[in-house]
């Protein structure tokens, strides 16, 4: 099997956190800051009912192609807001309650294995982000937390105008790198936007599996599954690193919903 050249991460609930506890503080602050008279959390869960749709809908599984015209987040989460606020009556300001969320998320905090493992394998290998992401927070976060100093080349969904799991974006951010899809490993966090995306794309996918979450039988099989980033450098340093790293045959993607970003 081929050599490993570069590993590419996903950024958010893979290299920091974004738990849907954050999620729901954001809003807090949001419904305060615009003095709606709304539980914050009933606010979320329909704002997120909304804003899960437009993920299902922008690629179609069963091409892997992007469905619909390329929308930013920034944009969606509008839209969302918009639909939320007059479903529930409120007189929410959509641009001000986007603004919170794209300044919560260009503000999220790193795992304590994050640094410590690119510090480790910087150097060793070419190293890459491919992140669903608008370009302005994404860049924001990773200068902001040094990622972007371990980083060889960096992607975002909008600068690539198509969601992952679509294959596209993962070979141009391997362009950008001069490496491979065979030469390459993708970590993330999820079965369906990173393992699918990666396997198709030609790349061997590790599915970093913090929470110990069960694998749905329907997805995509990840070609090594770890609980912790601490766990990549043996996986990719083993003797046997190249035969652990495909013990998990890939099998046919069978529906499924992209996760959080």
């Amino acid at each position: 099997m081929a050599p490993i050249q570069a590993v590419v991460f996903d950024v958010y609930a893979t290299l920091v956190h974004n738990e849907p506890e954050l999620w729901q503080q954001t809003f807090a602050h949001l419904v305060q800051e615009q003095r709606l008279a709304v539980d914050p959390r009933e606010l979320y869960e329909r704002w997120r009912a909304l804003e899960r749709g437009f993920r299902t809908r922008r690629v179609n599984l069963e091409t892997l192609e992007q469905a619909l015209p390329f929308e930013s987040y920034e944009q969606a989460w509008r839209g969302c807001f918009g639909q939320v606020f007059a479903q529930m009556r409120l007189p929410g300001d959509p641009d001000r309650a986007v603004r919170r969320c794209l300044e919560a998320q260009a503000s999220r905090q790193i795992f304590p294995d994050t640094m410590p493992v690119l510090t480790e394998l910087y150097g060793h290998y070419k190293l890459g982000v491919l992140s669903n992401a608008d370009s302005g927070y994404l860049t924001v976060l990773l200068e902001g937390t040094s990622i972007s100093e371990r980083l060889d080349a960096l992607l975002s969904s909008e600068e690539a105008q198509a969601y992952k799991p679509v294959p596209g974006p993962f070979l141009e951010v391997l362009s950008r790198l001069g490496v491979r899809p065979e030469h390459a490993v993708y970590v993330g966090d999820s079965p369906l936007d990173d393992v699918l995306g990666a396997q198709n794309a030609g790349m061997r996918a590790v599915w970093l599996n913090r929470q110990g979450a069960v694998l749905d039988t329907g997805l995509h099989r990840p070609d090594a599954e770890i609980r912790s980033l601490t766990e990549l450098s043996a996986l990719l340093n083993r003797p046997d690193s190249q035969s652990g790293l495909s013990k998990f045959g890939p099998s046919k993607v069978a529906g499924g919903t992209p996760e959080p970003t």
